[in-house]
């Protein structure tokens, strides 16, 4: 992987992660199959933690409190993100569609994209 850096004659520890920085370093690395794997790895760790009766699906409950016990008291959102992330509507989240739409959620460019709720509405 390659990473931008905001001032690359400074010594590495004191360039600054800026947000400009970010996002240019986001843009390069959209695409890398690396990173997409590695959050996807790190998505699943959260979706097992909200999998609250361990049978390997998210039912809307366990989605919506999963979000209210990280302190999220507003979770009216969570209703419509459930529905665009259960994909072929069983009324569950299988790993599989969560990774999928948090990768969308991280990489799209479709403002119109159902998961760009996936984390609630942006502020």
């Amino acid at each position: 992987m390659k990473y931008t850096s905001s001032a690359t004659s400074e010594p590495e520890d004191k360039r600054v992660l800026t947000e400009s920085v970010l996002i240019e370093s986001l843009k390069q690395l959209k695409d890398d199959p690396e990173l997409k794997k590695n959050l996807g790895v790190m998505i699943l760790n959260l979706f097992y933690m909200m999998d609250l009766n361990k049978d390997g699906y998210l039912q809307s409950e366990e989605h919506r409190r999963g979000f209210e016990n990280v302190g999220v008291a507003e979770s009216e959102f969570t209703k419509p993100s459930f529905e665009a992330i259960d994909v072929d509507h069983d009324e569950v989240i299988s790993p599989d569609e969560f990774v999928a739409a948090f990768l969308d959620f991280m990489f799209s460019e479709d403002e119109n994209s159902p998961n760009n709720y996936f984390m609630g509405p942006l502020l």
